[in-house]
């Protein structure tokens, strides 16, 4: 009996076909734990225009959407520069919610930090870094998102996850991706066998941040 083995070149198309076909699996298996999501509080105050509308020369309106059925508790901010507008807030499960950070008064720079909330019932962080600059000659908007590992809750010190996100690397406890919004709006997306997340910046200086949380 001959046994006929298929082609080298057909069995690394085949390998390729399942492992694209089974990262797809993976993002498509996220399906939404809410069916829609409803403005929170802080919408329910201001909205996003009422926020953008505030007439300061460098802002960023950061809005976050939790379709997950894990409240998002805790929220913290750490400043690198400028000051809060508005505060952030508890993210409960089907709502969205949003701040304003901006560039200090009378200061020659924009606006930069992190923010991250307790994903309450998964161990875990969401973080989300921001970097709106005063001048738009030698740098542009930044942004990214992404989250501890199961079992590690406990908020970074000072800049440090802002130095990371903006100018380093994943490390084994921390995982993020980052984009730099100068001329596109192409959307920032980070996803792991628990969670996906996807975000857009704009690219003016008084900047608009969407993310979902799925």
């Amino acid at each position: 009996m001959v046994l006929q083995f298929p082609r080298l070149k057909t069995v690394l198309m085949i390998c390729v076909f399942v492992i694209v076909t089974s990262r797809k699996d993976v993002v498509a298996k996220k399906t939404p734990y809410c069916k829609r999501v409803t403005d929170g509080s802080s919408l329910k105050e201001n909205t996003l225009k009422d926020l953008k509308d505030l007439g300061y020369w460098v802002g960023v309106v950061i809005q976050v959407e939790n379709w997950t059925r894990y409240p998002l508790l805790y929220p913290t901010v750490r400043l690198s520069g400028g000051t809060m507008a508005t505060v952030p807030t508890t993210l409960l499960p089907c709502k969205r919610e949003a701040f304003m950070v901006r560039k200090a008064s009378f200061a020659g720079k924009g606006s930069y930090g992190t923010v991250s909330w307790e994903v309450y019932g998964a161990n875990r962080l969401f973080v989300i870094m921001w970097s709106a600059p005063y001048n738009f000659d030698f740098y542009s908007n930044w942004l990214g998102l992404g989250m501890t590992k199961k079992g590690h809750t406990t908020v970074a010190s000072g800049e440090t996850w802002f130095d990371q996100m903006y100018d380093g690397n994943s490390d084994s406890n921390f995982e993020f991706h980052r984009k730099e919004y100068d001329d596109t709006e192409d959307p920032l997306t980070w996803w792991d066998s628990e969670f996906h997340i996807r975000s857009v910046m704009t690219t003016e200086h008084n900047a608009q941040v969407n993310v979902t949380f799925k």
